[in-house]
């Protein structure tokens, strides 16, 4: 029997039936916490892209998870696809809008 040097970490956790505690999933706030927090841990230092984040989220909810990311210290980009500036949306966090053809910045 054979084992590679490196199992992945994905098989490792499916095979060992590893999951998340149910009430960190149950909301969209909840499952993006989650998900920072759990990088936090890992120490994964890789730029993690969230996209429409505006879509599922309410403005205290969104600014709650601005300070959680500031506090793991951790790259992380939100992209929002609108056709209108949402400055007041984003006051927390760094807000560069870019219109669609990329003229109006």
């Amino acid at each position: 029997m054979a084992v590679p040097e490196t199992p992945e970490l994905v098989k490792l956790i499916k095979l060992s039936g590893l999951r998340l505690a149910e009430d960190s999933t149950q909301t969209p706030y909840a499952i993006l916490e989650t998900l920072i927090k759990t990088l936090e841990e890992l120490h994964d230092q890789r730029l993690t892209v969230l996209t429409n984040v505006s879509h599922y989220l309410q403005v205290p909810q969104l600014e709650a998870l601005g300070k959680v990311v500031a506090e793991a210290d951790l790259p992380v980009i939100i992209i929002e696809f609108s056709e209108t500036r949402q400055v007041n949306y984003f006051k927390s966090c760094q807000y560069y809008y870019i219109d669609r053809d990329f003229v109006l910045w």
